[in-house]
């Protein structure tokens, strides 16, 4: 089962009541979840770990989930299943009446495992990627999007070069941090790194930052 990226940016934004009244929906079971992002199954996470992704609105009514309950069936919107509704603020919507799509192979759900512990996750922020970060302070152009993003940090923490939507990071903030950290991504978002300025969410998942499109 893939341990990828827990979206969990915990800490840099308001926590927000998706339900319409003060009254909190009701907790969820004690189950394990997984959901999808960006075409990767995350998980499992647990119940507590799942609301509060839902409260920080990094899973939606239409995100993708799965549930380890007998007879869950196939991956199905999380708006759309009735434990999950009240958080969204509803009742669950009715699915539409079409056939069963075929899921791509990483949508598929995962193989029940032997209990794991959860990915650890302390949080993350969110970078804007600006032209100062595609070189180093001596004016040397990077070659690679983990030499952009750590130097969108020192710009950050050092230099005080910060771009509108640059958020602040407990991880990254002394030289040292810096030229330690790993980060993980795919090609395409490596690819966008480099050639562009694109908005990115960078989160740490047992030591290793895993970074994420959020716009171009």
């Amino acid at each position: 089962m893939s341990k990828a990226i827990l979206c969990l940016v915990i800490g840099f934004h308001s926590i927000f009541l998706l339900s319409g009244n003060s009254q909190q929906p009701p907790p969820l079971s004690d189950a394990t979840w997984f959901f999808e992002l960006n075409g990767t199954s995350v998980g499992p996470i647990s119940p507590t770990v799942l609301a509060q992704l839902i409260t920080t609105r990094t899973v939606s009514a239409n995100t993708m989930v799965w549930n380890t309950i007998p007879n869950f069936g196939n991956w199905r919107s999380a708006g759309t299943i009735p434990e999950l509704a009240g958080h969204f603020g509803g009742s669950p919507t009715p699915p539409p009446v079409v056939s069963p799509p075929i899921m791509p192979p990483t949508f598929m759900p995962p193989p029940l495992q032997p209990p794991v512990s959860p990915p650890v996750s302390a949080g993350g922020y969110i970078a804007k990627i600006g032209f100062d970060d595609h070189s180093s302070s001596s004016g040397e152009k990077h070659t690679s999007a983990s030499e952009i993003l750590k130097q969108d940090r020192a710009n950050y923490h050092r230099f005080g070069k910060r771009d509108s939507e640059d958020q602040s990071d407990p991880y990254l903030t002394t030289t040292e941090s810096r030229s330690s950290a790993t980060f993980s991504m795919s090609s395409s978002v490596s690819a966008a790194i480099l050639d562009a300025y694109p908005t990115v969410r960078v989160v740490p998942v047992n030591g290793v930052f895993h970074v994420s499109i959020i716009s171009n």
